[in-house]
């Protein structure tokens, strides 16, 4: 608190995501173990400052303006297998394939389509979930208080929010290519308007 109608505020926001499938996972038997590692780690900070408009009533109202930085890093590795049909011998081969993605998490989306003489089945590859980026933003807030006993309280937000959005380049590194694919970097900016859906429960000190 700076005053009785001026007070700080700052949230802090922090999230680390671990997804693998080991060679552990599988039955020792199995020749071709296909294995993921994904990581991403992400932290923000949002300062900022609340102005009351009413004093010593159970009801207060208040409005101010805040700050926000958030910053995300992501890596993801997937090994597999292609394999390979030889119409001379009838055999099949299988080749090892490690992806490395430095910047985001590999995404595939199974299509089907019909050319009249049976479904053909795609595999559709992305790689732009969990992807690395960081943004600055500021939002303009509004909000109530209810002190339902002395001094604690529960309450509601709203707000109007900018945000630019800065996602960074996406190398994607597979064994069985000669070169490294790169997705560049991009912007993006969000404006309007939010809701805490949270409900606020605090103690005034």
């Amino acid at each position: 608190m700076i005053s009785k109608r001026v007070a700080l505020r700052l949230a802090l926001q922090m999230d680390h995501t671990n997804n693998s499938i080991k060679t552990s996972d599988f039955a020792t038997a199995e020749q071709f173990k296909t294995t993921v590692s994904e990581k991403s780690f992400l932290y923000g900070v949002k300062p900022g400052v609340e102005f009351r408009i009413l004093e010593n009533s159970k009801i207060s109202p208040y409005c101010g303006i805040e700050f926000s930085y958030r910053n995300m890093s992501s890596n993801s590795k997937y090994v597999g297998y292609i394999s390979e049909w030889d119409p001379n011998t009838g055999e099949t081969f299988y080749t090892e394939s490690v992806t490395k993605v430095d910047g985001a998490w590999r995404e595939i989306e199974t299509i089907y389509v019909d050319y009249g003489y049976g479904p053909v089945l795609y595999n559709i590859i992305s790689y732009t979930k969990e992807r690395e980026f960081n943004s600055y933003g500021s939002n303009i807030f509004f909000g109530a208080d209810f002190f339902f006993i002395r001094n604690m309280y529960v309450g509601f937000e709203l707000g109007l929010a900018y945000e630019i959005i800065n996602y960074k380049k996406i190398d994607v590194d597979i064994s069985t290519e000669d070169e490294v694919q790169t997705l560049p970097s991009s912007k993006s900016s969000d404006f309007g308007f939010y809701y805490n859906n949270s409900i606020r429960l605090g103690v005034w000190f």
